[in-house]
């Protein structure tokens, strides 16, 4: 799908008493063609995961919320949030283990039917116990990849993540990895930047008194250490396979020069977010 329209998008993720002085800042800055304010971390996922299908595109992504030079974090929105490796890696333990799980309870069913003891019957329910747990846990991991899998698309190619807040790009406490986890699930099938503070960001008002008499608050924010890039270059092919619900969208190395893998070459990248939609939904 072409995209219709590329956009710059303000993201305010603070949910403590700084909220109205940061939508202020947000506010008076010309960069974001729109603000939102997500309710919660779903939310605001939600919102990113739909916009492929409706044809948008976001040329910059600015993230607005708390920091802490100790636990990265940007209001709301956490390093787990966004470390897609690590979501991958769980979903693969977890189809692993209920593979087990589901073999053992049918040995126990078998066991059951050959002898049926207390100590079977009681290993039978404990076995289905564990079949059930790993099932919802896979079913939540399943549809975080299938929202993963379409955030993927929503950056223009070339687009620029910014990291508004403090610490965001500090070497201490994960801003770092923070940063890579952000580039990897939004901007590794099509490149870009993202780019953050490895210090403070203090707000102020210069003028409190012209803003009394006008009515409009004058909000200045002065950086306190140094800009932090981290560049990402596409290396994920990012086509929809044809057995879309199984194997989502390719993560085959692109060939630079087409941006597909040997598999996908001549193909459309269209985004399937109808589908991707329905199972987040179901």
């Amino acid at each position: 799908m072409k995209p219709k329209r590329t956009v710059r998008i303000g993201v305010l993720l603070e949910r403590g008493p700084d909220r109205d002085v940061m939508r202020k800042l947000l506010s008076h800055d010309t960069t974001p063609d729109f603000i939102i304010e997500p309710k919660s971390l779903d939310d605001f996922l939600n919102y990113l995961a739909a916009l492929p299908e409706r044809g948008i595109q976001v040329d910059s992504l600015i993230l607005v919320g708390h920091g802490s030079p100790v636990a990265t974090h940007i209001g709301m929105l956490d390093p787990g949030d966004v470390d897609l490796v690590t979501k991958q890696t769980r979903h693969r333990w977890f189809k692993e283990e209920l593979a087990k799980a589901r073999k053992t309870m049918r040995a126990c069913e078998e066991k059951l039917r050959i002898s049926r003891t207390k100590e079977h019957i009681d290993a039978l329910e404990d076995a289905r116990d564990a079949c059930f747990n790993l099932e919802i846990n896979l079913g939540v991991l399943e549809k975080e990849l299938i929202r993963m899998d379409a955030i993927g698309n929503v950056m223009a190619p070339g687009g620029t993540i910014g990291i508004f807040n403090c610490f965001g790009a500090s070497p201490w406490g994960g801003g770092r990895r923070m940063m890579n986890y952000l580039g990897k699930l939004f901007l590794e099938r099509r490149g870009g930047r993202v780019i953050g503070i490895n210090g403070l960001i203090l707000i102020d008002q210069p003028r409190p008194f012209i803003s009394w008499m006008t009515g409009q608050e004058d909000i200045i924010a002065h950086k306190i250490g140094r800009v932090e890039e981290h560049l990402v270059s596409p290396s994920r092919c990012g086509a929809a396979c044809a057995d879309f619900k199984r194997y989502g969208y390719c993560d085959h190395p692109a060939d630079p020069v087409t941006g597909s893998c040997w598999q996908h070459q001549g193909t459309v990248k269209q985004p399937q977010a109808e589908m991707v939609l329905e199972e987040i939904e179901n």
